[in-house]
């Protein structure tokens, strides 16, 4: 699946293919990504014809390579200040103010499913994937770039991620995207973007690329209904079941940014990963950063092709094992028929009705715990309310098998009410500046996740409930 050919490296799956090349400047060109082909030789007809000299008003990479315009090449990996002024893949601030970056290829390795030192949770492999390993230097400070590609055949999926490791001066990292694709747009591209708001997820947008930068975003701190993680890249032409199709994912729950942008030269870039707006990380001597996993599939049968692949990709590798397979249960939830006036006595009489219905599963939501009767106290005092449930969740939980049903509980256990005991004994615990006016949302604070300590009062308090009671579901919601 993943072969090297002199200066090519090629990651084949069922039906694409996907070509890196190094230049003897040593640097990564993207020669191809799209159906499967066969490469015959190290220069390959049609992917790329090197520049016969600089060109108007491009910058030379360097005296011994006047042609090669960094500018003007589709790049595997993209950075400032050597002659590239288009989107970027890496962006780092040294200690004395400079942010020229050169990172030239170094190393590699292929593996077949060897498990990646990375920072950020990552699709799962099997015997069937291989993993090539890409080691990048940037000698003058003393920086190692490090890109792994994980190969799935059979799926026709690509995941990527990238990781920095600093070396003897600190640094500033600005950006470190996950993905970068550069094509040569021969036919008009589409951007499909899918954008809404609470309660109106997934708007289909379609933009035509051209001139310029189309950016998909979120800085909501979650990937959010604003702006979900996945994007697409299509020719105008393309349909359900004809013509070529890129699809484009990020496992990462946070803020998160998609670009796609079209320089002079007709090249297309496309870059995926953290959103830059506001991140800075500073990197000291011997740290390493990761960026999240990216997942790309490409598909010359139309949208339903691109489904396909991600569809059994997302099944087979990131959906937790124990359910991948397994067919959903039926499920109804307490919310919309009780909202917080909620009893074990009212909830068991909607859980018979239900059961008679042919539902599978009861999932107990908000206001079982504390003095939970609105949204404006008790967040983060999660021990379950007497009054309302005088046999407690194990005694609930147990009435509910007997009627056949699954048991399942509402969590929010990162966030807390100002009116609330935890707050009053921990008010360190959130995230605020202190002697500042806060701005809340749904009369929420975010609990600092960087502490230890709050991290362990969570486990601790997530695993009394699970342990406590027989749930076999969780609704984990995030509304802040």
């Amino acid at each position: 699946m993943i072969t090297k050919n002199k200066d090519l490296f090629i990651l084949n799956t069922a039906k694409t293919s996907y070509i890196i090349k190094t230049t003897e400047s040593g640097h990564l060109l993207h020669l191809y990504y799209g159906k499967k082909i066969r490469v015959m030789n190290t220069q390959p007809l049609g992917l790329y014809m090197p520049a016969q000299f600089p060109g108007g008003n491009l910058n030379s990479y360097d005296d011994a390579h006047k042609n090669f315009c960094l500018e003007k090449e589709p790049m595997e990996i993209s950075f400032l200040g050597k002659g590239d002024i288009r989107e970027p893949f890496c962006e780092i601030i040294f200690e004395d103010g400079s942010y020229s970056v050169d990172f030239l290829y170094e190393s590699y390795s292929i593996d077949k499913d060897k498990p990646e030192k990375n920072a950020m949770p990552a699709p799962r492999t099997d015997s069937s994937c291989e993993h090539l390993r890409l080691v990048l230097a940037e000698r003058v400070h003393d920086i190692k770039l490090i890109l792994d590609y994980y190969v799935y055949f059979d799926e026709n999926v690509i995941a990527r991620s990238a990781r920095l490791e600093n070396g003897l001066y600190k640094i500033r990292v600005k950006r470190l995207m996950s993905a970068q694709f550069d094509m040569f747009a021969d036919k008009r591209m589409m951007f499909t973007t899918f954008t809404g708001a609470w309660a109106r997820e997934m708007h289909k947008n379609v933009m035509e690329v051209k001139a310029g930068k189309l950016v998909n975003s979120t800085y909501a701190g979650v990937s959010s209904n604003r702006a979900n993680p996945f994007v697409m890249l299509s020719e105008a032409s393309a349909t359900e079941d004809n013509e070529n199709c890129y699809g484009f994912n990020l496992i990462h729950s946070g803020n998160r940014y998609s670009c796609v942008e079209k320089s002079e030269h007709g090249l297309i870039r496309f870059v995926n990963g953290i959103n830059p707006q506001s991140f800075s990380y500073i990197l000291d001597t011997s740290e390493s950063f990761a960026a999240p996993w990216a997942v790309m599939s490409f598909s010359d049968e139309g949208f339903n092709g691109l489904s396909h692949n991600l569809h059994d990709f997302i099944r087979k590798y990131i959906l937790p094992e124990n359910f991948a397979g397994k067919r959903k249960p039926v499920l109804l939830n307490s919310w919309e028929a009780a909202y917080f006036n909620i009893s074990e006595k009212k909830l068991l009489g909607l859980a018979r009705s239900a059961a008679r219905a042919g539902v599978e599963l009861f999932v107990v939501d908000d206001g079982w715990f504390a003095d939970r009767s609105n949204d404006t106290k008790a967040l983060g005092d999660w021990h379950v309310n007497r009054d309302k449930f005088p046999s407690g969740l194990k005694g609930f939980g147990e009435k509910l098998a007997g009627l056949g049903l699954g048991f399942g509980i509402w969590l929010e256990p990162e966030m807390v009410n100002v009116d609330s005991n935890l707050y009053r004994r921990h008010p360190e615990w959130t995230i605020d500046i202190p002697d500042s006016p806060h701005s809340e949302g749904r009369n929420q604070r975010i609990l600092d996740l960087t502490r230890k300590d709050v991290c362990a009062y969570i486990v601790k308090t997530v695993k009394r409930i699970l342990t406590g009671a027989p749930i076999t579901y969780v609704k984990w919601d995030m509304n802040r």
